[in-house]
């Protein structure tokens, strides 16, 4: 709780203690999951980089499980394909295509990324809005992007439902 920004800690606390029972229940699945996983649960910020070599073991082509994406050579954990194929489907089943635009990121990927970045708007707005490498979720490929990589996807009937949704298959 210490780690959380002060306005979130509060209803996150106030939400614990609303079901202290059924909060451990499920961090201890969470747990349980993770480890078989091959450690899904690992935290990844500004204060908490992972070395450049890491790199999951379990990674694949999205696009062999039919899912949409704007390049064939996206990669995710296997680990979370299942929830992801629910969520696709479930989209799906709305009239929402969900199109993968971004995925797992190597290490080098995101410094190339990131250099980029600060050659065009300077260090201090690339910081802003593009992680440095080693700090970028991406790294461990659990975590994606959609549609346009950019805050405009958010108003989109995509990103709506997204954020009504995502949630319901482990993903924020």
């Amino acid at each position: 709780m210490a780690t959380l920004p002060a306005d979130v800690a509060g209803s996150v606390s106030t939400a614990i203690n609303a079901d202290a029972e059924r909060f451990f229940t499920l961090l201890e699945a969470a747990e349980s999951e993770s480890a078989a996983a091959g450690d899904l649960l690992v935290l990844v910020d500004k204060r908490h980089p992972i070395p450049a070599e890491y790199e999951p073991d379990d990674l694949v082509l999205i696009t062999e499980y039919g899912l949409s994406a704007s390049r064939d050579s996206l990669l995710l954990r296997q680990a979370i394909i299942p929830a992801l194929l629910e969520m696709d489907a479930a989209a799906k089943s709305e009239g929402i295509e969900l199109l993968f635009s971004s995925a797992y990121r190597s290490y080098d990927y995101q410094a190339t990324l990131f250099e980029r970045y600060r050659a065009q708007y300077g260090e201090q707005e690339a910081s802003r809005f593009s992680a440095r490498p080693g700090t970028s979720q991406h790294q461990l490929g659990t975590a994606m992007d959609f549609g346009s990589i950019d805050d405009s996807f958010a108003a989109t009937e995509a990103g709506l439902w997204l954020g009504r949704n995502a949630g319901t298959y482990g993903f924020s």
